[in-house]
């Protein structure tokens, strides 16, 4: 076991002083911390990402897969803040546009 500090986007490699034996490589990805809460929310929600993002672009679905809302937010100690409360209650997808689009989904009560 070993740990090591790594970015989103680095590429990992372990391998040993013998050849034959290969290596092994892997991506990172700490896209896969993407978290959104309160998660049912009423309308004010935090999405919380990579801290190494300035910006992200967003969208807003509804359950139909109707585009109901598009902006580019600033990110705020690894967090943006979202709001839904002139919307009406239902099941929201966000997509994100990181270095690889993300969706979440969120339902509003």
């Amino acid at each position: 076991n070993f740990e090591i500090d790594v970015n989103h986007g680095d590429l990992l490699v372990v391998k040993t002083a013998i050849a034959c034996e290969g290596k092994l490589e892997s991506k990172i990805s700490l896209i896969k911390t993407v978290t959104t809460y309160p998660n049912p929310t009423r309308g004010e929600f935090i999405i919380a990402i990579p801290s190494n993002i300035q910006m992200v672009k967003a969208e807003v679905y509804n359950v139909f897969g109707q585009l109901i809302k598009k902006d580019v937010y600033d990110v705020n100690s690894g967090k943006i803040l979202m709001n839904l409360s002139n919307n009406p209650n239902g099941i929201y997808m966000i997509k994100l546009y990181l270095d690889e689009p993300v969706t979440i989904k969120l339902i509003k009560e």
